[in-house]
């Protein structure tokens, strides 16, 4: 990574995230550019300004009122959330949306997905878990992503929502296709399919639930008021969408990168069963080395300056969390390595400020049941490394496309 010529409001890094070179070594690659900027202006994509370090980073994500989420000066349907401006073919989701408009809505979302919520959804998540894990575990072999860690997610979240799980499978391929498959093969043509088919049961069930009320979440968010009206339908089926689309493919890329590291590390795994009170604290651990999402665009809304350089409104402003989850000013010396019993451990994976995620109990939930499931039920599982396929995309999120393990097979649980 070539640093450029620079000036003292504007060090110039040579930043691509979506380049071949990034895609080969994330880690390395984000490596070098925190060690040569907090702040720098990377001249790719029309040029944006890369935030490497934790105390800028969150700074950032705690302003929106400066460093918006929003669609400004884009073509309609495209998302800031990335750089460059990503065509998204949507109405805004709630991570696009800023204060005060995106309080009005949150807070239905975090009732939802409460401690209380979620703890009550333990029971379902590990029998979905389970079922899963049956379905393959007398055949001694499987794939992580299609076979478990997608699929989870999928069925947690269609019975988080109430939703019918009979069509769990093309709840899973929806997301995990578009996004694990370059544009334009046949996989990600049917993952197109299928995620208008998930918009169109996301939209039926809002008019079902308008007919028909239930005890259910799209029941609840219907009778929900904003500034004093009903909240439009519409809305409700983007919150529903934001759901189906939020939290499939997030989980199971953590889940998938853990099961891939602890086959490559035998000691830590085998430190995981011996010490299973330890899961807490090696999840956060897992969290902060495997950030599904990698990074997250912002526009500046207000001159501003920060760690020196001078922003002015309209620029484009990314975030690394990969980067700050790094930042040897948090972590230390061994910032770049997996400590099972790291702590404190103030990692950046869920965010800051009014976009914090607000799965992340969820996702730890789901993370520690798949996690737990494998290690007791197929501990000598062996990823077949030179079978793995990762996303052909990193920018964003981060993943693997398959999976492929052997085991000793086991008996079905039920």
């Amino acid at each position: 990574m070539a640093v450029e010529a620079s000036t003292r409001h504007r060090p110039v890094i040579d930043f691509d995230h979506h380049s071949h070179e990034y895609w080969l070594d994330i880690e390395g690659y984000v490596d070098r550019a925190r060690h040569t900027a907090r702040v720098g202006w990377s001249p790719h994509h029309g040029g944006f300004w890369l935030v490497t370090r934790a105390e800028e980073v969150k700074w950032v994500a705690q302003h929106p009122e400066i460093f918006a989420s929003g669609r400004f000066n884009v073509p309609e349907n495209h998302s800031n959330l990335n750089i460059p401006p990503s065509n998204v073919g949507r109405p805004p989701l709630l991570e696009e949306l800023d204060p005060p408009e995106h309080g009005k809505y949150r807070g239905l979302v975090n009732v939802t997905l409460s401690p209380k919520s979620v703890g009550a959804l333990r029971p379902a998540i590990e029998r979905w878990v389970t079922f899963l894990i049956d379905r393959f575990i007398e055949r001694g072999e499987c794939d992580f992503v299609t076979d478990l860690t997608s699929p989870t997610s999928a069925l947690v979240t269609l019975d988080l929502l109430d939703f019918p799980t009979d069509g769990w499978d093309r709840y899973a391929m929806a997301f995990h296709n578009t996004i694990g498959n370059l544009p334009g093969t046949p996989d990600w043509m049917y993952g197109v399919e299928l995620v208008q088919w998930v918009v169109q049961q996301c939209n039926e069930m809002v008019a079902r639930r308008q007919r028909e009320p239930a005890d259910d979440a799209t029941s609840r968010w219907l009778a929900h008021e904003i500034d004093g009206a009903p909240i439009d339908p519409e809305r409700v089926e983007m919150l529903l969408f934001h759901f189906m689309g939020g939290g499939t493919e997030t989980t199971g890329a953590l889940t998938s990168a853990v099961l891939k590291y602890l086959s490559e590390h035998p000691d830590d795994r085998q430190r995981l069963i011996d010490e299973p009170d330890l899961l807490d604290t090696a999840t956060e651990e897992f969290l902060r080395v495997f950030p599904p999402a990698k990074a997250h665009g912002r526009v500046v809304v207000q001159d501003t300056e920060l760690a020196g350089c001078e922003m002015k409104v309209g620029d484009k402003v990314l975030l690394s969390w990969l980067s700050v989850n790094r930042d040897e000013e948090v972590f230390g010396d061994d910032s770049t390595e997996v400590v099972l019993d790291r702590f404190p451990n103030r990692h950046s994976s869920f965010s800051y400020g009014p976009h914090r995620c607000p799965g992340s109990h969820l996702a730890r939930h789901s993370f520690r049941e798949m996690l737990t499931q494998v290690l007791d039920r197929m501990p000598d599982y062996q990823v077949v490394t030179d079978q793995v396929t990762r996303f052909p995309k990193q920018d964003m999120l981060g993943g693997y496309s398959h999976m492929p393990a052997v085991f000793t097979p086991g008996s079905r649980a039920s």
